[in-house]
């Protein structure tokens, strides 16, 4: 007989969000103050318990240490690429977007932005001597290439992995991933931040 399949619903979190078994989501609610969550046997009742007109104006700001979203986007007519980003600095709101020129970087397209996005994270916490950053992504090479999962190949995601390992007695990176398109708030807002920079004139 097949598993019953459930839905955990976190409305207030680390990363709030819609999340398919209790493991994910426990990661995200276990140690914080006041944490909203439930399970649901449709993904409608849980998505409805989300975005609930109840729902908390906290939701997904982070009021304790660094915590950065990041994203990234591509203009294939311009050959120019972006990250957009949304911070929190123990509770205070910050964002952030910027389009670079590169066609070397730029045959990478979206990925260059997301990378470029996790640098300036990675820049900000250095520049604010924060001992923790807690960066939040949808790509999984952000983690994957720092970390050492996956093989730089190229000369971008090595200097990206060279970056993340030079810094990494100065700053403890946490990484913590978004499943794309999942309507995350705060990932959609980074995203939106990337492509409006791609829009504004050089």
């Amino acid at each position: 007989m097949k598993a019953k399949e459930n839905y955990y619903a976190v409305r207030r979190g680390r990363v709030p969000g819609l999340y398919r078994s209790w493991d994910e989501a426990k990661e995200q609610v276990a140690g914080f103050a006041s944490a909203e969550y439930k399970k649901f046997a449709s993904k409608q009742e849980a998505e409805q318990y989300l975005t609930g007109k109840e729902e908390p104006k906290t939701v997904g700001s982070p009021t304790d240490g660094l915590h950065i979203f990041i994203d990234g986007s591509y203009d294939i007519k311009t050959q120019r690429f972006s990250y957009g980003l949304v911070g929190f600095y123990h509770g205070t709101r910050f964002e952030e977007a910027r389009a670079f020129v590169d066609p070397d970087v730029a045959k990478h397209r979206n990925i260059a932005g997301e990378l470029y996005g996790s640098y300036r994270a990675l820049q900000i916490a250095i520049e604010k001597e924060e001992p923790v950053l807690d960066i939040y992504y949808d790509y999984a090479g952000i983690k994957e290439w720092a970390v050492g999962g996956w093989r730089a190949k190229n000369p971008l995601t090595r200097a990206y992995a060279q970056t993340y390992h030079r810094f990494q007695k100065d700053v403890t990176v946490r990484f913590h991933k978004i499943a794309a398109h999942t309507g995350h708030p705060l990932n959609e807002r980074a995203d939106a931040l990337a492509k409006q920079a791609l829009q504004e004139e050089e």
